[in-house]
């Protein structure tokens, strides 16, 4: 609540609302006389007062000397909002750092979750499980990211077929080829074995020849020399 008072020249209280009698303190009295208006404090009846003032020049039309209109209010009131905020202002803080941390959190999970799935599709690859598809659909760069990855995923899969198809391949081709070299080796070997006896018999040795002599005879035409009368050369067909 408001206290208006009415000071004369010398700043002594004509008039006022407050109970009783009033008096301002000196220290109030100098601040009125170096100016005609302004703001103070004061205290009456161990109650705290903020005022604000201002001269009345009442000398040119009444012929008095100046009053001076002083309007107070206690300190406490003045300030009962400021102690309210005082109040309030830790709450609105704490409050406002708990939603900005929801917040936080739900953001981060939001942007964890993309990247926990194309760390998944990662992993599947490293094992060789190329026919992974990550499926994200946030609007966003990890969903172009995970289309990237999608697509990579299906080119090493066709790759990998494609490699392990002409494997095959090889594989069916390696084997046909070794089967036709075993079919050939043993011919040549019957050859080579037939040629040595022949030359055998041409020396005029009775018999075959011995084992250990066959690899060193070359692989050439039969019939180098005419087979002596009486001597039967063995075949060997094997």
């Amino acid at each position: 609540m408001s206290e208006f008072c009415v000071l004369d020249a010398d700043h002594r209280v004509i008039a006022c609302s407050l109970p009783g009698e009033v008096f301002l303190p000196a220290s109030a009295s100098r601040e009125m006389r170096l100016s005609v208006s302004g703001s103070l404090e004061w205290v009456h009846a161990d109650q705290e007062y903020l005022g604000s003032y201002w001269t009345l020049f009442t000398r040119p039309i009444f012929f008095n000397p100046e009053w001076v209109v002083l309007l107070s209010e206690p300190k406490d009131h003045v300030l009962a909002p400021v102690a309210n905020f005082r109040t309030l202002f830790p709450l609105v803080i704490a409050s406002s750092l708990f939603l900005v941390l929801l917040l936080s959190i739900s953001q981060i999970r939001r942007r964890m979750v993309p990247l926990e799935k194309l760390q998944q599709g990662t992993r599947r690859v490293a094992n060789r499980e190329f026919d992974v598809e990550v499926e994200i659909d946030s609007d966003d760069e990890f969903q172009e990211l995970a289309s990237s990855f999608n697509a990579m995923a299906k080119r090493l899969n066709d790759h990998f077929v494609s490699l392990a198809t002409m494997i095959d391949i090889d594989r069916a081709i390696l084997s046909a080829i070794e089967t036709k070299s075993i079919v050939i080796s043993r011919r040549r070997k019957r050859r080579i074995m037939n040629f040595a006896i022949e030359v055998w018999g041409c020396l005029g040795f009775p018999g075959a020849p011995p084992q250990r002599y066959l690899s060193v005879f070359p692989v050439g035409t039969l019939g180098l020399c005419f087979q002596p009368a009486g001597v039967e050369v063995p075949q060997i067909d094997r």
